[in-house]
């Protein structure tokens, strides 16, 4: 195990958990992060937040510092050319960072899907780099391969409605980021893990409509969803001259055409399997938003 970890993007709705996990299994937890205001708010006390950002080498050398694990958690925001800057460039400054300050294990996400089939697509691309340049570091590493996440869901929502974009008819095994952050948490404890690639599915397959629905009737008691071509999508983004509603509806078509691709046999032998399922995820939520404290 690790003893002190730098997490890269640790106050997002994947980073959090992650966080929190291996600070309550006693391990120091320091975050890189832009704004330090908003990291203090999000996560509480006990972590060492350290500002930042991947696109300046020197910030990170100085967060690296005396640290002997880092994950990586980027979201390359909304555009093709944030994708590269940051999901791609960010990784190749945190890799000659690391290197540089003797970092002993590294772990970054990816995306459950067959990558290499989509070449043409921005997002499946520069996801394909970022896996190729950890997998050629001298670091020790580990790289998961999520499916889609429960946390995921609300952000389909738009004035109070959930939207299905596109055609999505493929299922996929949707995973608790709390489950996701156990498995990383249990690789860092295991020489077994160093050098290998898990994909993380958890326990129910469903198509993005029916978590959709599942989700919007359990949190607000009602069923129904809005849907909205692609082409929709593209033509309000050309309007609007908003290439942020393009890139949705691009990488919306995209996960339309992929689906989820992986096996998960090995992640859930070595890590644990994921457990919980999205009506525990459901309950857990609205315990928290009635204030309750809820374990995980």
């Amino acid at each position: 195990m690790v003893s002190n970890l730098l997490i890269v993007g640790g106050t997002g709705t994947l980073g959090r958990p992650v966080a929190h996990k291996f600070l309550k299994e006693g391990c120091a937890v320091r975050v890189f992060t832009r704004n330090l205001e908003r990291a203090r708010e999000v996560l509480g006390d006990g972590f060492d937040l350290r500002q930042g950002d991947v696109e300046d080498p020197a910030t990170v050398d100085r967060a690296l510092q005396g640290c002997d694990g880092v994950h990586i958690n980027l979201q390359g925001g909304n555009t093709d050319r944030q994708l590269e800057a940051i999901e791609y460039g960010g990784t190749l400054n945190i890799l000659k960072s690391a290197e540089k300050a003797g970092v002993k294990r590294l772990s970054t996400i990816s995306y459950a899907v067959d990558l290499d089939n989509y070449p043409h697509i921005p997002y499946a691309a520069i996801k394909r780099r970022v896996e190729n340049a950890i997998a050629e570091c001298s670091i020790p590493h580990t790289i998961f391969r999520a499916t889609h996440f429960m946390e995921s869901l609300p952000l389909y929502f738009r004035d109070h409605t959930p939207c299905l974009i596109g055609d999505q008819p493929h299922h996929y095994h949707w995973v608790a980021a709390e489950d996701y952050a156990r498995m990383i948490f249990n690789a860092y404890q295991l020489e077994e893990a160093i050098g290998r690639q898990f994909d993380i599915f958890g326990p129910e397959a469903m198509t993005m409509e029916e978590a959709l629905l599942r989700y919007c009737t359990a949190m607000h008691g009602k069923a129904e969803i809005a849907r909205i071509p692609i082409w929709a999508m593209k033509v309000m983004g050309y309007l609007l001259f908003d290439r942020r509603i393009r890139f949705v509806a691009e990488l919306m078509e995209f996960l339309g055409q992929a689906g989820e691709n992986g096996n998960p046999i090995e992640a859930n032998r070595l890590l644990g399997a994921p457990t919980i399922t999205l009506e525990q995820w459901c309950e857990k939520r609205k315990a928290e938003r009635r204030g309750e404290l809820v374990e995980g």
